[in-house]
């Protein structure tokens, strides 16, 4: 049972090398993970503001069907604010079940896990705006 000192020493090396890996593929992982939800809805609210201001005709953002509104009633039509804020969501529940996968958890291993996550975080969201928008984890 006696193992020689240089395979103790090959051994050892290997393991602090794997143990080394490891640890850089999981901080990898972490740091693709880093930007949340909040930094997206951010990303998108100035990407409004600036595409707001851009426009000197709020007409030309109307969809089809909404040419009929006045210059006082909205910069956006209400389709078109409809739209964003169920694009907004969908795309914050879709950002957060990818970062949950890139954690390699199980729930959302497979499409139907995946479906049941986007549903419950859509389900949250608008709980969370009919309590008044509080932001509650």
């Amino acid at each position: 049972a006696d193992v020689p000192d240089e395979i103790m020493h090959d051994i050892t090396r290997s393991i602090q090398d794997h143990n080394l890996a490891l640890q850089k593929r999981l901080a990898a992982k972490q740091e693709r993970g880093t930007r949340t939800a909040l930094d997206a809805m951010k990303a998108q609210m100035e990407e409004l503001t600036e595409h707001g201001n851009l426009v000197k005709d709020p007409l030309s953002m109307c969809l089809p069907g909404e040419e009929n509104i006045t210059q006082g009633e909205s910069r956006l039509g209400m389709r078109s604010f409809v739209a964003r804020r169920l694009f907004s969501a969908l795309g914050e529940a879709l950002f957060e079940c990818q970062r949950f996968k890139s954690k390699e958890n199980e729930a959302v291993a497979t499409w139907q896990g995946e479906c049941a996550f986007i549903a419950m975080y859509l389900r949250k969201l608008a709980a969370q705006e009919q309590d008044g928008g509080d932001e509650t984890n």
